[in-house]
């Protein structure tokens, strides 16, 4: 994973009202999901990308952003399914 960083964006209260809402959810590995542009409404989520969402063409407009920032290494593990002390100190994913 050379050369690649790994970004966390901050949504505020829109982050839990509209991405994190299992409402909006369309499962990646189910068969209801039919490619990335064909759910423009929802959010697509992956078992094994536990916090990372694909989020919707038509739901983006709808988000604020207030932060974009280099994710932490906690975030990272998260994100890799890793413990925290498996990401080496100073990785940018």
């Amino acid at each position: 994973m050379k050369d690649r960083i790994l970004l966390a964006f901050d949504f505020g209260e829109h982050y839990t009202t509209v991405v994190t809402n299992p409402e909006n959810f369309v499962d990646f590995e189910s068969e209801e999901f039919k490619g990335e542009t064909r759910h423009p409404t929802q959010v697509i989520i992956k078992s094994n990308e536990a916090g990372a969402y694909g989020i919707g063409a038509m739901i983006r407009g709808f988000l604020m952003i207030r932060d974009i920032r280099l994710a932490t290494r906690k975030e990272m593990a998260t994100a890799l399914g890793l413990k925290e002390i498996e990401v080496p100190a100073g990785q940018r994913w």
